[in-house]
């Protein structure tokens, strides 16, 4: 190839990678400015941005099991403790690496807490490698991440749901209703090569950033068994990384599955989310060095958020009631 044609073709490339270094900083300046116009899986990406940097002590990662289970705003008013709930619904491992990654580059977190179900999510190898393809291009290249979001500003279209440091308030009840989940067996459960190379990779991660690291397993009837505690167990002693499971610790947690579960025993609602949540505050506190911010002024806007949150509480709440007194009237019409 001719000098002329090489130069022509590198600035082609040139202007080709400027052009996707602005797209991505404007993708990015949209999100954390108009979160009402992003999908749900990236909202947690553009919220944990706009979060005081070093501001965080604690971060819950992992998929949908996760954010049902901490509620940040509780660990605030009764520990002083700052947390997030980073994780995602569905979310795959190498999921759980890149928003670890994410959150690494603004906050400098203490403690990172590990909810295990995503451990066991399994796809199939094709589908690993095409949501970490995704997963790389959406961490390097955000563009790629909110692509989607120009949609919402050509139909208007909007997305937007409250959470409170990733937590979401949902009070709907869905009882649990079969029986002891917790058989016991000596046998585990196996995970993917691919899921221990990558759970190495968080831990390398954490390690790198002077953040201890802990597994633990929220109450879920739905997903967790004898098995999956046993694999876990052999991680913990393998690495030695702490592992909590809070399935083995019900009668602790005072969890009652006709009033704390969501969906049949998958996740637990805002009724559950809670009494995990105020036990394992006194669990960290009692194992971990984990300041208590309450009381200082860097901190006020926690302080007020919370209020917005108790209302939001008492909202919901009030509005399950009057749904609950209208199917009584109806039943008793019918």
């Amino acid at each position: 190839m001719k000098p002329e044609g090489k130069r022509r073709y590198f600035l082609f490339f040139l202007i080709l990678a400027a052009g996707i270094v602005l797209l991505s900083a404007g993708a990015e300046l949209l999100a954390r400015t108009n979160p009402e116009r992003l999908r749900t899986r990236n909202l947690n990406y553009s919220l944990l941005k706009k979060e005081k940097e070093n501001s965080i002590d604690v971060l819950v990662a992992g998929d949908s099991e996760s954010y049902s289970s901490v509620s940040p705003m509780d660990l605030w008013e009764k520990f002083g403790i700052t947390a997030y709930d980073i994780g995602q619904s569905g979310q795959q491992i190498q999921g759980t690496y890149y928003m670890l990654k994410t959150a690494f580059q603004t906050q400098s977190p203490k403690l990172v807490l590990l909810e295990g179900n995503t451990i066991f999510r399994n796809p199939g190898e094709l589908k690993y490698f095409e949501n970490l393809l995704l997963e790389e291009l959406g961490y390097y290249v955000p563009v790629f991440r909110y692509h989607n979001m120009w949609e919402t500003f050509v139909t208007g279209e909007r997305d937007w749901r409250v959470t409170y440091k990733g937590f979401k308030i949902r009070t709907k009840i869905d009882p649990y209703m079969d029986g002891d989940y917790m058989v016991e067996t000596e046998k585990s459960k196996d995970i993917s090569p691919f899921v221990e190379k990558y759970l190495k990779k968080i831990i390398r991660l954490c390690e790198a950033h002077g953040a201890e690291l802990m597994l633990y397993s929220a109450p879920s009837p739905k997903n967790h068994t004898f098995k999956r505690h046993n694999k876990l167990m052999e991680i913990s002693e393998e690495t030695g990384i702490p592992y909590l499971d809070l399935n083995m610790r019900i009668d602790e947690l005072k969890i009652l599955w006709d009033e704390d579960s969501l969906d049949g025993g998958d996740h637990l609602n805002l009724s559950g989310a809670v009494k995990v949540t105020d036990w394992l505050g006194d669990y960290l506190t009692d194992q971990y060095d984990l300041p208590d911010h309450r009381g200082d002024d860097q901190y006020a806007d926690w302080d007020a958020l919370l209020v917005e949150y108790r209302k939001a509480v008492e909202e919901e709440t009030a509005e399950d009631a009057s749904d609950e007194d209208e199917t009584d009237e109806a039943d008793l019409e019918a």
